[in-house]
């Protein structure tokens, strides 16, 4: 989830006139006091190798594991305690459009189960769906590898309660798809999974949402038509996804030129956290190692975290441009850091 409250209510060309110190107290003077958490790493495993990744060509070098399903539950627990009727945003005029503000893709006021691993790696996955099914009104979702999609692990998905499923698809070919997610994946099967999928959920009846992804780029620029055609006429949501620029990974050979960049403005730190699997709290979806960890659930409540002192300062600096040279945030294509 995402404070989109706070992206409605805030205006640019005001923030534009204060000093440094002044931006941050107005961004504060918005931000809420609940936490919004966007993503739950339930595992950081994987099998892909894809490219455009820092996971992917070797970068990443934390422990591998699954997150446990006790410290799920809680997370979930006090999610539904801030949040009892689920979220939604409140009717307030936008100033500007979310696009001008910070990209976004799909909805926002569900909580996605991914980071950096493969959903369909957690042995728990199901179960996990389940219980923040019947335990809280917040819609989760998580985008994954369709070659590991097999048709009983559909179904179990599907008698979970699933709202929505985000599937990465890239290319038309098995020879594409490999050079971009690596040699573990087979277009074939990818395929047949999709199929068999959409005949389950037609089989039981399922209201479940299916988004089938391809990132825009280079190698896959001149395929967007015939996949849409060939995917929207299975009765598939396809969405075309803007490349997005993860840091220290060179990305010139996968970025198209005449695309819009991501370097419209960053607001993660004011509208939402991310857990990964073993509890550290990290700023946003571009924290592959744990670089920017502002607490840990294991130690206090996300509330407890989110109005922190850590987390306070780190807004502080970031707003302000106070950061080192080397960061996490500096190495990151999303934001254009202006000194």
């Amino acid at each position: 989830m995402m404070d989109m409250d706070f992206i409605k209510q805030m205006d640019k060309e005001h923030a534009e006139t204060l000093s440094n110190e002044g931006k941050f107290q107005y961004y504060e003077s918005l931000r809420s006091k609940l936490p919004f958490v966007e993503q739950i790493e339930t595992t950081n495993l994987c099998d892909c190798t894809c490219q455009m990744c820092p996971r992917g060509v070797g970068m990443m070098n934390r422990k591998l594991g699954a997150m446990s399903m006790e410290m799920y539950t809680t997370i979930v627990d006090e999610i539904h305690e801030h949040f009892p009727n689920g979220y939604q945003p409140k009717n307030i005029e936008k100033r500007y459009s979310f696009e001008d503000v910070v990209s976004i893709d799909f909805e926002t006021t569900g909580l996605r189960l991914h980071h950096f691993g493969e959903p369909l790696l957690d042995k728990l996955l199901p179960e996990r769906v389940a219980y923040a099914k019947e335990n809280s009104n917040v819609d989760v979702h998580f985008s994954v590898n369709p070659t590991r999609l097999t048709p009983d692990l559909s179904i179990k998905l599907i008698k979970s309660g699933l709202k929505r499923l985000i599937i990465a698809l890239d290319g038309t070919n098995d020879e594409e798809y490999k050079s971009i997610r690596g040699k573990r994946v087979d277009y074939d099967t990818a395929v047949k999974n999709i199929e068999e999928l959409i005949r389950i959920k037609k089989e039981e009846k399922s209201d479940l949402i299916i988004d089938l992804q391809m990132i825009s780029m280079k190698q896959t620029k001149l395929q967007v038509e015939q996949f849409r055609k060939y995917w929207e006429g299975m009765g598939l949501n396809v969405y075309i996804k803007h490349f997005f620029p993860y840091p220290d990974v060179d990305h010139n050979e996968f970025t198209i030129e005449d695309e819009g960049n991501f370097k419209r403005g960053c607001m993660f730190p004011f509208t939402s956290m991310t857990i990964m699997r073993d509890g550290s709290v990290v700023p946003c979806c571009s924290d592959y190692n744990g670089e920017i960890t502002l607490g840990n659930v294991n130690e206090q409540s996300l509330k407890e975290i989110w109005n922190g002192e850590n987390y306070t300062q780190f807004r502080k600096n970031f707003i302000t441009n106070n950061l080192s040279e080397d960061s996490l945030c500096r190495r990151c294509g999303f934001y254009e850091f202006k000194d």
